[in-house]
């Protein structure tokens, strides 16, 4: 969020369990309207899939790869939510919404992530 805010980005930033579901919501002073949402959803999806949703937009815009069997009606393609890991063990994820672009909310979310990556042990 300091990293959005720093950057003129009005961020609402969620993290999320394991499971997807919300742990905390951080909300930025003029916060966009639709970012509560929206960074939950991020999180949610980066959390289930275990991947983040950049590459969850990839991996769905290639012909053949997406199976609508297993679709959720939660997931976004939105850029901008990234797992949380310890090893290969996705414990949660965090989503960011607020910025100009999916690009700089996942760069803001990334930021987040490398503040505590030493505590992730």
């Amino acid at each position: 969020m300091a990293t959005c805010k720093a950057q003129g980005y009005n961020a609402t930033v969620t993290i999320a369990d394991r499971n997807g579901l919300q742990q905390v919501l951080l909300v930025a002073d003029n916060g966009n309207r639709l970012g509560r949402e929206l960074s939950r959803r991020k999180a949610y999806t980066s959390a289930l899939l275990r991947q983040s949703t950049g590459d969850y937009k990839k991996r769905v815009a290639t012909p053949g790869a997406f199976d609508p069997g297993v679709f959720d009606r939660e997931y976004t393609t939105e850029q901008g939510g990234l797992p949380i890991k310890i090893g290969t063990d996705t414990i949660g994820a965090i989503g960011v919404s607020g910025a100009p672009g999916g690009d700089k909310d996942e760069a803001c979310a990334a930021a987040g992530l490398a503040k505590i990556t030493d505590r992730l042990l």
